[in-house]
């Protein structure tokens, strides 16, 4: 992994546990999908994306919003990096 992803990824990461602090870390593997074991809900997802937005100062299209995109951190951060160069 680059330095770029490393810390685009502890950002991503950082930003869903400030959201629920009832997330255990040792869940939060890189490729786990998050919706799918239950990690994050609807109401959290929803929030995560607007928490990237504010803390990357970015604005996802509304295509983007999708379970493509927001299946793992690893999938959330390499979808940011894309929007980003």
């Amino acid at each position: 992994m680059n330095a770029q992803f490393e810390l685009t990824y502890k950002k991503v990461k950082e930003t869903l546990i400030s959201i629920d602090s009832t997330i255990e870390t040792s869940d939060l593997d890189l490729h786990v999908n998050l919706l799918k074991e239950g990690i994050i809900d609807s109401f959290t997802f929803i929030q995560f994306v607007g928490e990237l937005e504010d803390s990357f100062g970015i604005s996802f299209k509304d295509d983007d919003v999708n379970s493509e995109n927001f299946r793992s951190l690893n999938t959330v951060t390499l979808f940011i990096i894309s929007i980003t160069k």
